[in-house]
């Protein structure tokens, strides 16, 4: 499976080209990862060949060389410090040290900012991996520091919410009615993943770009500038980001006077 994509990084690797950090953008991507640390680690072969101390090293269960945020919910700031001592310290038994964020949309604000001085000076014996299904949740600035690898998606982004509520938001400033605060997350995410195509597509003009086909249906009706737009969608981050200490009605409405 993404063949090509090993192949691009076999081509690196033998070029040496390999960046220090990427983000991988799609779902499932935590072993496929671990395989590119491989890798580029991998003295024996173009690829990686399973039997080199390099290879074993990633079938330890505990290795000084490989470290994984693998967080189902929210990656605090004291991952990113553990991450961080990780990375102070010299390779032991690897080429480079291997440091993978998994489900980097969930880093929060606090995290974003202390792991963003990792990426400006990224140490340079180390190979620094996001993972995301959401790269439109990410601080722009973790964004712009890492080269992006886009991998082929079975499904594409699943709405919680129907075309017509999105658009009747969008477009009519009509406010949805909320039974839970984790629906008005699931909200905010949609009206999220709706700006951050907006921009795309209003940037480069191509749909296949675009995470949700409805996006495509409502971009033709949402008259804004994408100054405007990027305005919106950092307040919507803002916003989701405080969501648990917010009152629902109050985010949706300040989230609606700025659409405007």
């Amino acid at each position: 499976m993404y063949k090509k994509i090993l192949d691009y990084f076999s081509l690196l690797k033998k070029s040496n080209l390999v960046s220090t950090s990427y983000l991988f953008v799609g779902n499932n991507l935590l072993s496929f990862s671990l395989d590119i640390g491989k890798l580029i680690n991998c003295s024996n072969s173009d690829y990686f060949c399973n039997c080199c101390g390099s290879c074993r090293e990633f079938e330890r269960s505990v290795s000084y060389d490989i470290f994984c945020i693998d967080e189902p919910s929210t990656i605090k700031i004291e991952n990113i410090r553990a991450a961080q001592q990780f990375l102070a310290y010299k390779s032991t038994n690897l080429l480079k040290k291997v440091l993978i964020v998994n489900n980097a949309h969930n880093l929060t604000e606090e995290a974003s900012n202390a792991f963003l001085k990792t990426l400006e000076e990224p140490p340079n014996d180390s190979l620094l991996i996001l993972i995301s299904s959401r790269p439109d949740m990410i601080f722009p600035t973790i964004l712009s520091r890492c080269k992006k690898i886009y991998f082929p998606t079975i499904n594409e982004f699943p709405h919680l919410y129907s075309k017509e509520v999105l658009r009747d938001f969008l477009i009519e400033g009509r406010l949805p009615v909320f039974k839970s605060r984790e629906e008005a997350k699931k909200f905010f995410s949609d009206v999220i993943v709706f700006l951050r195509d907006y921009v795309i597509f209003g940037i480069i003009k191509n749909k296949n770009l675009l995470i949700s086909s409805i996006s495509y249906e409502i971009i033709p009706h949402f008259k804004r500038n994408l100054n405007k737009v990027l305005e919106i969608l950092e307040r919507a981050i803002t916003l989701l980001n405080e969501l648990d200490n917010l009152n629902i009605n109050l985010a949706v409405n300040l989230l609606n006077l700025v659409s405007r």
